[in-house]
């Protein structure tokens, strides 16, 4: 109890210092893109990478399987569940209320509190549970916005997206770097 307190302290200590930093104008607009694209595209990933790295499995990958499996079929009944219950709502109501249930917030501040209450497994477990959780982002839930009924479609647009902000994200690391 007292490790997940301290870590819900620290994370809300962390939300003030930001949003004082932005209320005083240390960090602008800009600045906030940049430390926003600096932990998406590279410190989140090099942590999940850390954790499979010291992973202990000793070759039993059974609770990955379960994991992954769990988190296909809660993906697929979230989907299924978002165009039941909202189809009775105004088109742009819909669209949030899909996407929001497609995709939880768990992401980004999950695999932070999964490793601090169960340590590098439990990074490694959440960061497993959210590979179909990011697929049906970057998929189900873009065509929810994109009106797009074309998935096949929509996923190219998105694929091509992802590469360019990757070659973008290398270079930026390749200049700071050298």
């Amino acid at each position: 109890m007292k490790t997940l307190l301290t870590l819900q302290l620290t994370i809300f200590i962390l939300v003030a210092v930001g949003f004082l930093m932005k209320k005083i104008h240390i960090i602008g607009p800009q600045g906030q893109k940049n430390i926003n694209d600096l932990v998406i595209y590279l410190i989140l990933p090099c942590n999940i990478l850390h954790a499979f790295t010291q992973s202990a499995t000793d070759g039993d990958f059974s609770n990955y399987l379960a994991i992954l499996f769990i988190s296909i079929g809660i993906q697929v009944f979230c989907v299924i569940y978002g165009k039941v219950m909202f189809r009775k709502e105004s088109e742009d109501r819909r669209k949030c209320l899909q996407y929001g249930t497609i995709c939880s917030n768990a992401g980004f501040l999950g695999n932070p509190i999964a490793e601090g209450v169960y340590g590098i497994e439990g990074l490694v477990l959440a960061s497993v549970y959210l590979i179909p959780q990011r697929i049906m982002m970057w998929s189900s839930g873009l065509a929810v916005f994109s009106g797009s009924s074309d998935k096949k479609k929509t996923l190219k647009k998105k694929a091509a997206t992802v590469l360019r902000s990757t070659r973008k994200t290398r270079r930026q690391i390749r200049c700071t770097t050298k």
